[in-house]
């Protein structure tokens, strides 16, 4: 059940009939829900994201590459039984929001190839 709602809660966010099922990207609801299910793949992910971002500067590349770390690393917590509790429906889970994440940034990713996607930048600078 906790699966059902954090895929409608996430599903939501990023297609929402308001907007003409056109919404954003999701990452922050489904950090939430995430977090709520499994602690550990979400502290990796938000790692590897803050990594990322610091190294590069740009939020999408580090949104992407947590997507891509997220259903990683809840499997490799699995299988190493540092969290056996994650369920496989949760990696499943995991990886569909991932996956979903990574096709919402699609514009970015174009950006990103052509280099033209804005950096995160401090005043000042």
């Amino acid at each position: 059940m906790a699966i059902l709602c954090g895929l409608f809660a996430v599903a939501g966010h990023m297609f929402t009939p308001y907007l003409h099922f056109k919404g954003g990207k999701g990452v922050a609801t489904a950090g939430g829900v995430i977090l709520a299910l499994a602690w550990m793949p979400f502290v990796i992910a938000f790692a590897v994201w803050l990594a990322v971002f610091l190294s590069s500067r740009y939020v999408s590349l580090g949104s992407i590459a947590a997507s891509a770390a997220l259903p990683l690393s809840a499997l490799l917590l699995k299988i190493l039984r540092i969290q056996p509790k994650i369920s496989w429906p949760i990696i499943i889970f995991f990886t569909l929001i991932g996956a979903a994440s990574i096709l919402k940034h699609k514009a970015n990713i174009i950006r990103l190839k052509n280099g033209t996607e804005l950096k995160f930048e401090r005043k000042g600078e």
